[in-house]
């Protein structure tokens, strides 16, 4: 399973000398400590096993308009985003103030791991791990090399890739018709929501609407960035794949959508839409 992650360079990414120290700008209270723990005792009983809870002595089926190399390529794109994901976890762990915050991350982690594995298992039963594809590599590599503060790193992975996680596991259930790859989203699924989720609370104990105009204004830049390129890799290289399971029309209501989701952390203050507006352009 190693050689799926060389391309990281490092099982954890290292900080940004930017980023926040240990601690400062998270502050927890008893409402967002109550709520993590919540999540924490969600994720031990919705705990999953991708050895055992998965029907593996069903074949795998694939789409009739999905050529083999393409479900190939297309499959190993999820393993690593997924990887990067628990990778962008790892790094925030310690910026975070020790008790639930980084107890409910650290469920976060296992899962991303548990979702690895899952589709490591389910490439193998349908070939190799392709490598990543170029654009892959460059939108994901946005978030290995995060350059600002830990904030803007809670928002790239628990607004920006998480929510799309989420979209697309909704897609692939639609439109996928192999039974592993339904019981792979619909365990996946359910543990995203629980990440969007922890994000929320994070973002909430980062004051994130108190964050200066200047600072907002450059991490929505940097997301728009991000959500770009992760687009650009979506269209370019999952191919015909990407034109049945994710039509153009996704791309142009997938910001809006960010957007909405901005406004209600806190990162677009209400009255500032047109303020934010070159970034959207």
């Amino acid at each position: 399973m190693a050689k799926a992650f060389h391309w990281l360079g490092s099982a954890t990414m290292q900080p940004s000398k930017s980023a926040d120290p240990p601690n400062e700008g998270f502050a927890a209270s008893g409402h967002t400590e109550r709520y993590c723990g919540m999540l924490v005792d969600k994720a031990a009983k919705q705990a999953w096993s991708a050895t055992r809870d998965i029907d593996w002595h069903v074949p795998p089926q694939r789409p009739w308009w999905l050529p083999r190399r393409n479900h190939v390529i297309l499959t190993s794109q999820f393993l690593h985003g997924e990887q990067v994901a628990r990778s962008a976890c790892e790094t925030l762990l310690p910026l975070l103030p020790e008790g639930p915050f980084r107890q409910a991350l650290e469920t976060q982690i296992a899962d991303e791991a548990r979702h690895v594995e899952a589709h490591a298992r389910y490439l193998s039963r349908i070939g190799d791990i392709a490598p990543p594809r170029p654009l892959l590599v460059q939108a994901l590599g946005h978030i290995q090399d995060w350059q600002g503060c830990a904030i803007g790193l809670v928002l790239a992975t628990h607004v920006v890739l998480e929510s799309e996680a989420l979209a697309i596991q909704q897609e692939l259930a639609r439109d996928f018709p192999c039974p592993i790859m339904h019981q792979i989203s619909r365990f996946s699924a359910r543990d995203e929501s629980r990440h969007i989720a922890l994000g929320r609370v994070l973002l909430r104990a980062a004051a994130l609407p108190a964050q200066p105009f200047e600072v907002r204004l450059k991490l929505h830049r940097q997301l728009r960035r991000l959500w770009r390129d992760c687009a650009a890799a979506a269209k370019a290289d999952h191919g015909w794949a990407f034109a049945r399971a994710a039509p153009e029309g996704r791309l142009e209501t997938g910001w809006r959508r960010l957007q909405a989701r901005f406004r209600r952390v806190g990162l677009i203050g209400a009255g500032e839409d047109s303020l934010f507006a070159e970034t959207s352009a």
